[in-house]
């Protein structure tokens, strides 16, 4: 085992066979709590030798780790990548393992090195945050910019860590349960000032780490939850009653749809359907009953906490940061994407982001894809598209956003595609939108000096007319139909009582007063009877349809008279 090592080390050691403690033990220095670790990582990357474990050698890399904590030093990426080995080298064993340790000393050894990569992960997981606040209070100057840290692939070592162990030692780690929800919360509902932005851009892209980081601890919160039965998760959550009270207000600053769909799921994990219905009223005390009913409805998750996260975030206003837009096609060079093939899925749904700078596309291979296949998660990040152009034509606008690197639109799909749907890829994303004037405001937002804008509307076309009738949103309430511009195609006049208001993530994202006066005249329309509400609608339509005919062949406005709705007789 020892002829891998260098000389110095076997001679010192007498090539009797190494372990962890001797080696952390052996490389310690006083000044630098990471050196020990990054010196066996480099062993084994050379050699290929890596040292036993042993329980003192973990209390060893735990004090280690404690320190490079406390220092905040860049170097503690080599801890982290030294317990992703041995937890890599934990191979499956059988799921008892609470057996007798004189039976099974090895199991023993392994339980051992499970509980402490778990105390590890634990403190593993608040690092990048800490190192993202420390940066924003030294100005830009911490160990994420100079020091040599990389986030992103920290938190993504994070994840990966934590996988293995769910694969390999799921009932070890469900026996640290506690500490684990615990540590994970903690990061969920921090709320450290991540917002700042300096001269170089910098505190942006360090609130999307965090944003990130958040992201994917909820992610892993979530499997981790979905492990353990009801009655534990119950103890749990009154273990974490005061962490579980921020979850509620995190919906609206989360920033990211999937961060928000992450957030409900966990809500629905750590509580009951009896505390749900007590509690709604508390959790959001500025919605409406019709929101709160979705919130409590929500069965089919998936389907259903978009038809509720569609209308809590169409309640925002100027603080809404997801913008939910239906779309009519999706295509990665000639390889077509569909809406989930779910029959409580009706519409194609596109998330703007603007709090993580992405789209969101939740979709399946339409040529190849079942009603029961995983759905693909898209998350297309604005920073890593090289070109963006917008066309906006009379009935639909078409947005095509380009790479510069074909590996990039590879690494979009969470799973591997069959070869022929590979070889239809190419460089370029293509969707066909319905008319949204919101459309072109969003992408000027996210995208910047990178967008094009070709206009081919005719002159004077004041919105677009969707052909197809107005049919009712995810938003909608039992309270009568609600207007949606991203179903009538036409961008609403804010001085005009009977305009449809935004509905669906069509608000506009730069604060207006001319949303708040539609929004205004809808709720007034709301109050009516329901029957009222669906002729007014029919009649509208077809007025503002003959309206934009006109305009299209005189080029020149015309007046229409609309008649009150209050003189509608049902």
């Amino acid at each position: 085992m020892m002829s891998g090592w260098p000389r110095q080390w076997a001679a010192d050691k007498g090539e009797s066979p190494c372990t962890l403690w001797e080696a952390l033990t052996h490389w310690a220095d006083p000044a630098d709590p990471c050196a020990a670790s990054q010196r066996v990582m480099q062993d084994f990357v050379s050699c290929q030798v890596f040292p036993a474990w042993t329980q003192g050698g973990g209390q060893v890399l735990l004090g280690q780790l404690e320190q490079a904590v406390a220092s905040m030093s860049p170097g503690i990426t080599s801890i982290l990548e030294l317990l992703k080995e041995y937890a890599r080298h934990c191979h499956p064993l059988d799921e008892d393992e609470e057996e007798d340790k004189h039976q099974h000393p090895q199991q023993h050894t392994h339980a051992q090195r499970v509980a402490t990569t778990v105390k590890a992960y634990a403190l593993l997981c608040a690092f990048p945050s800490r190192v993202l606040l420390e940066e924003e209070g030294a100005g830009g100057g911490g160990a994420g910019a100079g020091g040599g840290f990389d986030c992103s692939a920290f938190v993504k070592g994070l994840t990966y860590l934590f996988n293995l162990l769910l694969s390999y030692r799921r009932k070890a780690v469900v026996a640290q349960a506690g500490l684990l929800v615990v540590s994970q919360l903690q990061v969920v509902v921090d709320k450290g000032n991540f917002g700042g932005d300096d001269n170089n851009g910098n505190g942006q892209q360090r609130g999307r780490y965090a944003m990130n980081h958040r992201h994917s601890v909820l992610k892993d919160l979530n499997e981790l939850l979905s492990n353990l039965s009801v009655g534990v998760r119950t103890g749990l959550r009154r273990q974490c009653s005061t962490l579980f009270t921020h979850l509620p207000g995190l919906l609206k600053e989360a920033g990211d749809y999937d961060t928000q769909a992450s957030i409900v799921e966990l809500m629905y994990r750590l509580t009951t359907s009896t505390e749900r219905s007590h509690s709604v009223t508390q959790w959001f005390p500025e919605l409406e009953c019709t929101v709160h009913c979705l919130f409590l409805t929500i069965s089919e998750f998936d389907p259903h906490c978009r038809r509720f996260l569609n209308a809590y975030n169409s309640t925002l206003g100027d603080s809404r940061q997801v913008f939910t837009v239906p779309c009519n096609a999706m295509h990665i060079g000639k390889l077509k994407l569909c809406k989930p093939k779910n029959v409580s899925y009706p519409r194609f749904w596109i998330d703007f982001n603007l709090g993580t700078s992405s789209i969101l596309i939740l979709c399946q291979v339409e040529s190849t894809a079942q009603p029961s296949d995983p759905w693909e998660c898209l998350a297309i990040g604005c920073e890593e598209v090289a070109g963006v152009s917008l066309t906006l034509r009379m009935h639909s606008y078409t947005l095509e956003l380009e790479y510069d690197d074909f590996n990039k639109v590879e690494d979009l799909f969470s799973s591997p595609l069959n070869s022929d749907s590979h070889a239809l890829l190419s460089t370029v994303v293509f969707f066909e939108f319905p008319p949204q004037p919101l459309l072109e405001r969003l992408c000027v937002h996210l995208f910047g000096d990178k967008l094009t804008v070709n206009k081919l509307e005719p002159k004077g076309w004041r919105g677009s007319v969707n052909s197809s009738k107005t049919v009712s949103t995810s938003s909608s309430s039992c309270l009568g139909r609600k207007y949606s511009s991203a179903v009538t195609g036409v961008e609403p006049d804010p001085s005009d009582p009977h305009a449809p208001s935004q509905e669906n993530g069509l608000s506009d994202p730069i604060p207006s007063s001319q949303v708040t006066q539609s929004s205004t005249a809808s709720s007034r329309r709301q109050r009516k009877g329901s029957a009222v509400a669906m002729m007014c609608d029919l009649d509208d339509e077809m007025i503002e349809q003959g309206e934009a005919l006109l305009q299209q062949l005189w080029s020149c406005e015309v007046t229409v008279h609309r008649p009150d709705e209050a003189e509608v007789v049902v």
